[in-house]
């Protein structure tokens, strides 16, 4: 072969790669990477509990401080991305995600190891020098600075800041440049490298927890416990974070070198002349749309500097500033407009539900696992992420097809929504009646002995029979997964047929705020809160205020964990099936503008009809 010939198949070869096929492929690695790594901070979160001696609620905080930092640079994000160098721009947020991660693994080098040493029944805090107390277990002190929790939470923010751009730049950049046709699909493979995340990243977490947390600085022989020693082990923790934080910035690099434009996509094999000064740009319009520029010439410079030092405040002329005025002015008034779009607001508020269901589910569901049904952190771990995260998904991908397939109006779609949300409520009930049977005190797989305060000696969640209830739980649960993951993409597609075809990105924008304002912000902590008021005994050490939870009631436990997901569900479905009512009421009546007010009124007429239904013994009233 001559040597033109081998330069043209390796430019050739470097087109295929620097195209959007490739661009979707490296994308969805860094986004899988960046999802596993979120939840891995789940898995491991009763290791981090143990470790730091912190309460569930404080352990809630860590992980939902995630999306706090996804909150403080979600409106910037947006509004930068639209302008600069978005490959790039999404590999600084992967490698901010990367040091977030290896931030979260600080805390395991700056401390001395784990000393799992627990007193037994008989002793009790007047052992300790100047106490006096009586009958309390207590433990050794384990050489954690009371404060070093902080270094998590700033580990999760950064994470949350750099996971900002994904979404946003991903997308944009794909529907740029993919074919209209295509573009659909591409969006779907990412979503669903996205979503295989979780289920990696549990699986990780269970393999880390099967490690011993100080494998590294403290042989083998002189380990003394084993994971079967649930109260007292603690896996390696740490190990994952640094594991995935190496896959997310490897990853991230090959984003560094796509252009800033790629050439729009065509049917026919990729030309190897594919260097950025032939890329067509997509140039902002006034009214929100795009228009295609005329290509660049050769000699063009005008993506050689850096992305995000190109373009600065001091270069921008008169005419500029005004557009930005103008363009925070356009904002605030679509915000207004939105918010005053009753539909819109109901279906996101439901949507808050669903996903408070979901953060509470991914945090502490296999806590709950560990403490109701007597399995270890890695077993439990590796059960969820193999079962719900898969699940999950299916739902997620049935809901749109069903969607597609039966080209239901706006007000059908809500329907079945409320349809699911009613649905999902049966198995959410069945498993308040799924539970371990307790056994004889003298059983063999006992979890801890308990020495009380004031009475003898107890035996706490010693259980029987769980492998198999285990398996109807899970199931059970899944079912209800699935059953509400069908609601996911149908209340995307009304929220985009609920707004006006400029307000659809900033409708998009809002709802992602709200929903992590209400949902996935506080459901961490607020389902710690609970867990920790069904504590039977707090860890206490020499003097030193309580710490984590030791002890738990676990049918309050399973009880307060269930009610949680029944309420969030239930939730969904009551706001959902308002903005049903709202629109089945505006399209029978074709009148009221579907704002706040007339939302309200089309729910008191609806009601008032129902009510003199029921009253006329099957009367229909219209």
């Amino acid at each position: 072969m001559s040597a033109p010939s081998k330069k043209a198949l390796q430019d050739n070869k470097t087109c295929q790669v620097r195209s959007i096929r490739g661009f979707v492929f490296f994308a969805g690695i860094v986004m899988c990477g960046q999802m596993s790594l979120a939840i891995y901070s789940k898995s491991v979160l009763t290791n981090i509990e143990k470790r730091f001696e912190i309460s569930s609620s404080l352990a809630g905080f860590i992980v939902g401080s995630f999306n706090i930092g996804n909150l403080l640079f979600v409106v910037a994000v947006s509004k930068l991305s639209s302008k600069r160098h978005r490959p790039r721009i999404m590999a600084l947020g992967s490698l901010l995600i990367a040091v977030g991660g290896f931030v979260n693994a600080i805390p395991h080098f700056v401390t001395s190891p784990y000393q799992p040493s627990l007193l037994n029944e008989t002793q009790s805090m007047t052992d300790c020098p100047g106490t006096n107390n009586n009958g309390t277990t207590t433990y050794v002190d384990n050489g954690v600075g009371s404060h070093l929790f902080l270094v998590l939470i700033l580990g999760e923010i950064l994470q949350g800041i750099g996971a900002t751009v994904h979404i946003p730049v991903s997308s944009s950049y794909i529907d740029d440049f993919a074919l209209p046709s295509r573009s659909p699909i591409y969006l779907g493979i990412s979503f669903v490298f996205q979503n295989i995340g979780p289920g990696i990243g549990y699986v990780i977490g269970s393999w880390t927890s099967n490690i011993y947390v100080d494998f590294d600085r403290v042989p083998a022989e002189n380990v003394t416990i084993t994971s079967e020693d649930k109260t007292v082990w603690i896996g390696a923790w740490w190990l994952g974070y640094l594991v995935i934080g190496t896959w997310v910035a490897l990853a991230a690099l090959p984003l560094l070198l796509f252009p800033k434009r790629l050439p729009k996509e065509v049917d026919s094999d990729c030309d190897p002349d594919c260097d950025d000064s032939d890329s067509v740009e997509m140039r902002p319009l006034e009214n929100g749309g795009s228009i295609e520029s005329k290509e660049h010439g050769k000699g063009s410079d005008e993506d050689t500097s850096f992305p995000l030092v190109s373009g600065d405040a001091s270069s921008k002329n008169p005419t500029q500033t005004q557009n930005e005025i103008g363009f925070w002015q356009d904002f605030v008034t679509t915000v207004v407009r939105l918010l005053s779009n009753a539909p819109y607001v109901m279906v996101i508020c439901g949507y808050s539900g669903i996903m408070f269901v979901t953060g509470a589910l991914t945090a502490f569901m296999p806590k709950l696992l560990e403490q109701a049904f007597d399995k270890s952190s890695a077993d439990a771990n590796f059960l969820f992420g193999i079962v719900i995260p898969p699940v999950m998904c299916i739902g997620l991908l049935s809901g749109g097809i069903i969607v597609n397939r039966l080209k239901w109006t706006k007000d059908e779609i809500l329907r079945f929504i409320v349809i699911c949300g009613v649905v999902a409520l049966i198995p959410i009930v069945a498993v308040y009646f799924i539970s371990c049977t307790p056994v004889d005190p003298d059983c063999k797989n006992m979890n801890f002995t308990l020495g009380a305060m004031d009475g003898p000696t107890q035996v706490i969640n010693c259980q029987s029979d769980c492998d198999s209830m285990t398996v109807v739980f899970v199931i059970v649960t899944s079912i209800a997964a699935l059953i509400a993951a069908n609601m996911v993409t149908p209340i995307y597609t009304v929220v985009l047929r609920s707004v006006a075809a400029e307000d659809k990105c900033t409708a998009i924008g809002v709802m992602f705020l709200v929903i992590r304002v209400l949902g996935l912000v506080p459901a961490p902590i607020v389902t710690g809160a609970v867990i920790d008021s069904t504590c039977l005994q707090w860890k206490q050490e020499c003097g030193d205020a309580t710490k984590n939870c030791i002890a738990y009631d676990v049918n309050r436990f399973r009880l307060s964990f269930i009610t949680i997901l029944l309420l969030g569900i239930f939730v969904c479905l009551l706001f959902n099936f308002f903005a049903y009512v709202i629109v089945r009421r505006k399209n029978r009546t074709d009148s009221g503008s579907g704002s706040l007010c007339s939302a309200l009124h089309a729910c008191r007429c609806y009601f008032r009809n129902w009510r003199g239904n029921s009253e006329s013994n099957g009367e229909v009233h219209v």
